[in-house]
């Protein structure tokens, strides 16, 4: 009977339990709203971004008073002359990738025929081989990774096009 308190009140206890649950729905409300608004203010953003896209896009529409539509060239009723194909040219590709057939890979192409240029340059200057960094560094700013250039030189080196003459130094093959 030490701990009991004689002025305890089971009206009161459950008002102070009422009062702390209150207050955690009110801290849980709280969050909900703040996470409600974030929500609608990048909603709101989206929505601003998207609109001065589209001013751009209607201001930078540029009409031009020669260009035509496919269709309004050609009238109704209007008889299309035929164009002659030359036989000769049928087989031939659109695109030459140069001497090197690469296959599916045009890209890996360029890079090896800008490998090949750059060797085929530094042995008509120099006698010595193009050391790897060298080819990174005058091919970089062009646009073409490491990986890029480390693939077309390994496929060279397949190909029997180019040989290494010591490490990373490479050389046209004889």
């Amino acid at each position: 009977m030490l701990r009991l308190d004689p002025s305890w009140d089971l009206a009161d206890w459950l008002d102070e339990r009422a009062n702390e649950e209150l207050g955690l729905v009110e801290g849980h409300l709280g969050r909900e709203r703040l996470r409600l608004e974030q929500r609608l203010h990048r909603l709101e953003t989206l929505v601003k971004r998207l609109k001065r896209q589209r001013e751009v896009v209607e201001r930078t529409t540029w009409t031009d008073p020669n260009q035509r539509n496919l269709f309004d060239v050609f009238e109704k009723g209007e008889v299309v002359e035929k164009v002659e194909v030359d036989e000769g040219l049928e087989g031939l590709p659109a695109v030459d990738f140069g001497s090197l057939e690469a296959g599916d890979d045009p890209l890996l192409a360029i890079v090896a025929e800008h490998v090949i240029s750059i060797i085929e340059k530094a042995s008509d200057e120099n006698p010595e081989p193009v050391n790897f960094d060298s080819l990174l560094e005058e091919l970089t700013p062009l646009g073409i990774r490491a990986d890029e250039v480390d693939e077309a030189v390994a496929w060279l080196l397949q190909r029997s096009v180019i040989v290494e003459l010591g490490e990373d130094a490479f050389g046209l093959a004889p």
